[in-house]
């Protein structure tokens, strides 16, 4: 469910802006300034109507801080306005807002917009959550690696000390990691880790990335090294 700030004091707006965007939200409702800042405080949101006349200030100042709170910048704002003035559009935008909607408003047009930010935000999060090398694929939120292929995801029964060991490799494809350096990563220097406890690690993410095109190989004397190698590459050098 998408939480939704709604900074307006139009008692009539505030009734009908919930039942336009439906079930699908649910809804903190700020009348001033000041009430907004202490929303925005004390909760996260996926995104914030914002009007820029209010009793006590205009919500630029609110929209300003936003974007400056740690954790909080990307929350998209969208102001909700009587004001077709040209300046105030621009100064909107200047500060980070993602959409300007004038009022009187069409109730469909509203709905389209707000969920469309919705999704694009989302869409965002979940490309900055996620790292791909090869055909896999990290949640980095989850610590789920999946495998891409004709069947679609399969997902790895890695540990949590696997799915850390592989996202390091990931993290340094194609650079020579020796033991030590995987023990300060993965387990840290305070902590006494044999090299067969490594090798026996690396051994079970081989296990692990059957599926996979990517690799892991053992660079003699010196350490591992990850490859993502695409399908079709391997296929060929298969062949």
């Amino acid at each position: 469910m998408h939480r939704i700030l709604i900074v307006e004091d139009h008692l009539e707006l505030q009734q009908a802006i919930p039942k336009i965007l439906g079930e699908s939200c649910s809804f903190e409702i700020a009348s001033t300034l000041k009430e907004g800042f202490e929303h925005v405080n004390r909760h996260d949101f996926d995104l914030i109507l914002l009007d820029v006349d209010l009793p006590d200030g205009d919500g630029f100042k609110l929209c300003a801080n936003l974007k400056q709170m740690e954790g909080k910048s990307d929350i998209p704002v969208i102001f909700l306005t009587g004001d077709s003035d040209i300046q105030d559009k621009v100064m909107a935008f200047s500060l980070g807002a993602d959409d300007y909607i004038l009022k009187p408003f069409d109730a469909r047009e509203l709905r389209a917009r707000v969920f469309a930010r919705l999704e694009r935000s989302a869409k965002t999060k979940e490309k900055s959550n996620t790292l791909v090398k090869g055909d896999l694929s990290f949640a980095l939120l989850s610590q789920r690696a999946t495998v891409s292929s004709g069947r679609g995801a399969i997902e790895l029964p890695l540990t949590p000390l696997e799915f850390k060991l592989l996202l390091y490799f990931a993290r340094h494809e194609d650079h020579v990691l020796t033991r030590e350096q995987l023990i300060s990563a993965v387990w840290n220097d305070n902590v006494h880790v044999l090299d067969r406890t490594i090798d026996s690690h690396i051994s079970n993410l081989r296990r692990h990335l059957g599926p996979s095109a990517c690799e892991i190989k053992s660079v003699y004397g010196e350490g591992y090294r990850f490859t993502a190698v695409k399908k079709a590459a391997k296929a060929r050098q298969s062949a």
